[in-house]
């Protein structure tokens, strides 16, 4: 009896919301691989479809292939298809990239209305805070490596290296004290050299730093169209559904952490 409650019991789903490019894709994907949902994010979906071959998935890629955008309506649809499917059924979505800026198809209050419409709704509402001139700092120094798609920060393709001191000279009576063991020194020295920096962890490797590029959505102007539009037209409607949301599960963090500090 208690099998069949866990089975027929509601997946955990959970909703990530925050201003563009402030690492909601990056929170979310780490959260759906420890928790094992289902991560739902329009680039995923699309191109899950595109390998699997699928009706929608060929259509799509032939638009890509002339050059063009993939329509709203049929990314909505692969969406609700994944959110409808069996696996999400039995293990629950992390939904990124929705409500999605775009307002095409359907505006942002229409996108929400479509959300608490669906019979797996989002349990938590995850929102990543961070100041716009944090984020508009973040965009503008980002750069993303073109065979991978992943986008590394200034910290990892360019950390910034600690000054080095030169050891202060010690006096005649410090030197006549100190008494030397060779073979001691050796092994201390090896010790040390095996040490990790952990704030470097995520540096690029050079092989990557040299191919990196900068996407022409954090070019300055885009950067600030799309941090206005957010405040503008997005901003309201969504503090709205995060108030109408049980506020047990509405978490709130600090969008210049990292995701390691988050997690």
């Amino acid at each position: 009896e208690t099998e069949l409650k866990v089975l027929y019991s509601k997946p955990s789903c959970f909703l990530f919301l925050g201003k563009p490019g402030v690492g909601k894709t990056s929170l979310a994907r780490r959260l759906a691989e420890e928790w094992k949902c289902i991560l739902i994010n329009s680039t995923d979906i699309l191109l899950e479809n595109i390998e699997r071959q699928t009706e929608i998935g060929l259509k799509s890629l032939e638009i890509l292939l002339r050059g063009e955008a993939v329509p709203d309506e049929m990314v909505l649809k692969m969406i609700e298809d994944k959110v409808n499917s069996p696996e999400v059924a039995h293990h629950g979505y992390v939904m990124d990239d929705f409500p999605c800026m775009s307002e095409d198809l359907l505006s942002i209050q229409d996108q929400l209305e479509l959300i608490k419409s669906w019979k797996l709704k989002p349990d938590f509402v995850i929102n990543l805070r961070i100041p716009e001139k944090d984020i508009e700092r973040r965009r503008l120094n980002q750069k993303t490596d073109p065979f991978t798609s992943l986008i590394y920060t200034k910290e990892a393709y360019a950390p910034e290296k600690p000054i080095p001191h030169p050891p202060a000279e010690k006096t005649d009576a410090e030197k006549g004290d100190e008494t030397v063991d060779e073979g001691a020194d050796d092994v201390e020295e090896d010790e040390s050299s095996m040490t990790v920096d952990e704030d470097r962890i995520s540096e690029a490797p050079h092989d990557v730093i040299r191919r990196l590029v900068r996407r022409s959505e954090d070019m300055p102007q885009q950067v600030e169209e799309h941090l206005a539009k957010y405040r503008n037209n997005i901003l309201r409607c969504l503090e709205d559904y995060m108030g109408d949301h049980d506020q047990q599960y509405l978490l709130e963090l600090d969008g210049n952490l990292t995701t390691n500090t988050l997690f």
